[in-house]
């Protein structure tokens, strides 16, 4: 613009003032019938607030007053700050802090603009995210960090009231604080080097153990909180009405920080922790009428976890691949299958065979006791059940008894059901697959991965199996009375090749 290369040529003093003044035209410029005059105005500001200024902070309440940020509701201060360059603002007010302590005006608008903007998406959360900084910087290095979560969902509440309930002289509150603002940043779609680094030095400086449990207990949440539709209805001025719904899970702002988390127990997941992820990350692809799925950044996220974990997170993401309808999932997830497979050389249908869980499984069967109570984890016919048997004697449940003084244990156990429930179900798409695909393997492979496998043999031996020879001639087997057999009942000796007949 000719008139901002004009202001360009002045000294920096009358730059500032210049970029006040632009400010008061701006706001003086309707939302709606001067747009192109704002948005020139809110370049022109732009462009000057990037260069050195200086400005004092009764310019800069003025300049935030303008920018209708002074009270009000996140909704309307949303729709109103377009153009004007707030990031910009408080990235010079940065620099003035750095020169001197901020009075304390300033700093009391900015506490109530860090409450303001708590919870809301877009451009409102980076200025949560930097008022939160700059507050933190003028209470001192010695000061703990200032962290303020969205309490409009019952995550937002759970962190809120963990928040609260630190003790203030504890060690590793400030490690927590600190970790928990690297949460709110979790906005992109993995993360970067940087912040990779940052979540690992805090996770450390808290105890890795320390953050798998109190994380675990979020996931929990996560994984059991209700989706909840709400019927809406517009009336328009002709008296006809519109029904919609919206769906309720968690806002998007405590869906970053969500993110987060899942990025920072990553490294630290354990069985438990990979069956949370694997649960939620089916459920954040639920499809939701007229908006697609539910959450599908938290659920990347999850997948993202699950590609991180060796062959237990291959096992997973087999697991709920079968759950997820979407085509682009899909690639995703086959993709990071063939990453992890890559790494040790074998194929992804290979990989996809040795991270199957058999979960302790024998012909189709484990048996766990719990002192004069015996459970059995039966996995016949697709369906994965517990019987519970005292002195061989059967009974209708679990013991009463047990729930108190092996209540993890049998959490442990009703875990392993649903997920041998899930992975024979998943395993055995998965073998429909490789049928389809004309899949062929080594017969020690198969013996390796199926034959002698807890669960998936259960698939395997009911079918028929076409093995190939070296000369290219071929026979089918059947696995009958503990052998494998052909047509004839007779043995079966180990051949080259074989795939599903």
């Amino acid at each position: 613009l000719p008139a901002y290369q004009a202001i360009r040529t002045q000294d920096v003093a009358y730059q500032s003032r210049m970029v006040v003044a632009l400010a008061t035209a701006a706001s003086r410029v309707g939302l709606q019938s001067g747009h192109g005059l704002r948005w020139a105005l809110g370049e022109a500001m732009s462009a000057l607030m990037r260069t050195t200024l200086l400005l004092t902070e009764a310019d800069f309440l003025r300049l935030f007053a303008c920018y209708g940020l002074e009270g009000g509701d996140a909704e309307k201060v949303s729709s109103y700050i377009y153009p004007f360059p707030v990031l910009l603002t408080l990235n010079q007010v940065a620099k003035l802090a750095k020169r001197a302590p901020l009075g304390e005006p300033l700093l009391t608008f900015f506490g109530q603009l860090r409450d303001l903007s708590a919870g809301q998406p877009g451009d409102l959360l980076k200025i949560h995210l930097k008022t939160q900084e700059l507050l933190g910087q003028a209470a001192g290095d010695d000061a703990l960090p200032i962290v303020v979560f969205a309490a409009d969902d019952p995550l937002g509440q759970a962190l809120g009231q963990f928040v609260t309930s630190l003790d203030r002289t504890a060690a590793h509150t400030a490690a927590w604080l600190g970790l928990l603002q690297l949460w709110q940043k979790a906005t992109a779609g993995q993360p970067t080097a940087k912040l990779r680094k940052e979540l690992d030095a805090s996770a450390a400086a808290i105890g890795p153990a320390a953050v798998r449990e109190q994380g675990r207990a979020w996931l929990q949440l996560l994984a059991d909180l209700p989706v909840t539709e709400k019927p809406h209805v517009i009336t328009y001025d002709s008296g006809r009405d519109y029904h919609y719904s919206t769906w309720d899970f968690v806002t998007e702002s405590n869906a970053t920080v969500a993110k987060g988390l899942i990025w920072t127990i990553q490294p630290l997941a354990d069985t438990g922790v990979l069956a949370l992820l694997t649960t939620l990350a089916a459920k954040c692809f639920r499809k939701i009428p007229g908006k697609g799925p539910l959450a599908a950044g938290l659920g990347n996220a999850c997948l993202l976890a699950l590609s991180q974990n060796g062959l237990p997170g291959v096992a997973a993401l087999a697991r709920v691949r079968s759950k997820i309808r979407q085509t682009n999932t899909q690639e995703t997830i086959a993709k990071y299958i063939a990453q992890e497979s890559a790494k040790l050389g074998v194929s992804p249908a290979e990989i996809e065979d040795m991270a199957a869980p058999d979960f302790g499984l024998e012909n189709g069967q484990l048996v766990e006791e719990f002192g004069e109570y015996t459970a059995t984890l039966i996995l016949a016919d697709g369906k994965a059940e517990v019987q519970w048997h005292k002195a061989q004697k059967p009974l209708k449940s679990a013991p009463a008894a047990l729930k108190v003084t092996h209540a993890d244990e049998l959490k442990e156990l009703k875990a392993a059901q649903t997920q041998a429930q899930q992975t024979y179900t998943a395993q055995r798409d998965r073998l429909d697959r490789s049928f389809v695909e004309e899949r062929q393997m080594p017969w020690p492979w198969f013996e390796q991965y199926y034959g002698r496998h807890g669960l998936l043999s259960l698939l395997a031996r009911p079918l028929i199996w076409r093995l190939h020879r070296p000369d290219g001639t071929f026979q089918d087997a059947l696995y009958l009375n503990n052998a494998w057999q052909d047509a004839h009942g007779q043995p079966v000796p180990p051949v080259v090749l074989l795939k599903p007949g």
